[in-house]
């Protein structure tokens, strides 16, 4: 007899949570010499495996506000948990005064921040018109201050000396012609006969002459002195002074005046630039005030929160969020939208049954709230990956027959039959045992004769409660015995 490849063993060994309903379960155990026996029959042999699942709509709209940059969101009214909406129906509405008053403030801003612009946008257009001539001011000023410093060092000082010198010599000569000329008038006098009154009066206005002429040389010394020791040096360090201002002022006007326009194009483009964040900010926020006003996109039943996997975990927590002062997070599904038809089943599938149930297979959803009920089922997809330790998921389409009070969230019980056989060759699980040395070699005591009996290997099938199903090395009618006849000889 050939032995089952691997695989087929594998299979044949996968312990599957199961209902067995073998025709002979029942059966009194035949006699072999003392030790008790089973015949071996064909039996309609069945795998039931039934898994949990709920209720999920097919097509459902999640509500989240996701504004562009307005997060102060305060819940002002909610459609109520369990509600039936039609298309525009308003479902959520939050507080908008704190964003008009924004809104607003943003409008003033933008206002003072045109005119701003413009005033920006005036000032550099007279930059531009007054630079060249600023330009030539400076550059003028500076080579005057230099025209002036020259001219009197090489002409300008020399004839200020000269004149100083000049001024003192000609009130010199002033005296001399002065005291030359009282004089005269004394030794006129005193030849002549003019009477007395008149001689003193020519000779008092001679000698005042002569005392206004020393007085006028001596103020002329000083003032020459002083000219040359003080007025003169001071005039050069001023020039001098001037001359070196004069000349950082053309410098600096170089530079600083063409920055000064670049720094007032910098500033009107910093100012349009801040134009269009605010225009922009401003559109952002008139968006963001539409969409605080939320209506449904079209018909179904309001859940709070999301779903996830068929179960509504957020329900309870939105349902204290969703009253009126309730703060929502930004990006958050605060409701969703469901529509109950169509509707499908999520099963979850522990690990040990993965392998019994693929796509395709039909079974039946019993509902908890409708216990009496069967609902026909076909599984449409199964995760590739499990979804949680030891779990996988079946999508499963319900069939034409389906119960108007159903909802999603519901929870629902599926029952599926994996394997058939309608005259399986069963036998006890107990009378089956296995080589030490290879626990895949297994085999059972046939019996032979009245006394006698042969250790046989046998391909196993499925086992399910009590009973494994026996795929080759033994036929049904023949005995075998439940007890190892080794272990009692």
């Amino acid at each position: 007899m050939k032995h089952a490849t691997p695989i087929r063993r594998a299979a044949a060994a996968a312990a599957l949570a199961a209902i067995c309903v073998p025709g002979g379960v029942g059966q009194e155990p035949a006699q072999h010499a003392g030790r008790p026996a089973y015949v071996a029959r064909r039996e309609p042999f069945k795998v039931e495996v039934t898994v949990p699942g709920l209720f999920e709509a097919a097509q459902m709209t999640e509500i989240a506000l996701g504004p562009e940059t307005w997060t102060d969101l305060i819940v002002e009214t909610a459609a109520e948990q369990g509600a039936r909406v039609e298309a525009g129906d308003t479902i959520l509405q939050l507080d908008t005064r704190a964003i008009d008053k924004a809104i607003r403030d943003l409008e003033m801003e933008l206002a003072l921040g045109e005119l701003t612009l413009r005033q920006t946008g005036l000032e550099l257009e007279a930059v531009n018109a007054t630079l060249p001539l600023d330009l030539e001011a400076a550059e003028r000023a500076q080579r005057h201050a230099a025209e002036d410093l020259a001219y009197f060092l090489e002409t300008g000082r020399a004839q200020s000396q000269r004149d100083a010198k000049f001024s003192v010599e000609s009130a010199e000569h002033a005296l001399e012609y002065e005291l030359e000329e009282l004089k005269q008038l004394e030794q006129m006098y005193e030849a002549d006969e003019l009477t007395e009154e008149t001689e003193e009066i020519v000779l008092r206005r001679a000698r005042h002459s002569v005392d206004a002429a020393e007085h006028r040389l001596k103020s002329m010394r000083i003032r020459a002195e002083r000219t040359l020791e003080m007025e003169l040096p001071r005039e050069e360090r001023g020039l001098q002074h001037t001359a070196k201002l004069q000349d950082l002022a053309w410098q600096k006007a170089r530079h600083a005046l063409p920055l000064d326009r670049e720094r007032k194009q910098v500033e009107e483009e910093r100012l349009r630039l801040a134009r269009q964040d605010s225009e922009e900010r401003l559109q952002w926020l008139r968006k963001d005030r539409e969409a605080l006003t939320v209506k449904a996109a079209g018909p179904g039943v309001i859940y709070y929160g999301d779903c996830q996997a068929g179960r509504w975990p957020n329900m309870e927590k939105m349902a204290q969020t969703l009253r009126k002062g309730g703060k929502l997070q930004p990006h958050q599904v605060v409701m969703t939208v469901v529509q109950p038809r169509p509707i499908h089943v999520r099963a979850e599938i522990p690990e040990k049954d993965l392998a019994a149930i693929r796509v395709g297979l039909h079974g039946k959803v019993q509902p908890a709230g409708f216990p009496e009920r069967r609902i026909p089922a076909r599984v449409d997809s199964v995760s590739r990956i499990p979804v949680g330790p030891g779990k996988f998921e079946a999508l499963l389409s319900l069939g034409a027959e389906e119960i108007e009070e159903l909802m999603p969230g519901m929870t629902c019980s599926v029952t599926f039959v994996p394997y058939f056989q309608v005259d399986a060759v069963l036998v006890p699980s107990s009378c089956i045992f296995t080589d030490p040395l290879d626990d895949e070699i297994r085999f059972v005591f046939v019996k032979v004769g009245e006394c006698d009996h042969e250790k046989r290997p046998v391909v196993t099938g499925k086992t399910v409660g009590d009973r494994t199903e026996i795929l080759g090395g033994l036929e049904a009618g023949e005995e075998i015995l439940l007890q190892d006849p080794t272990l009692h000889n």
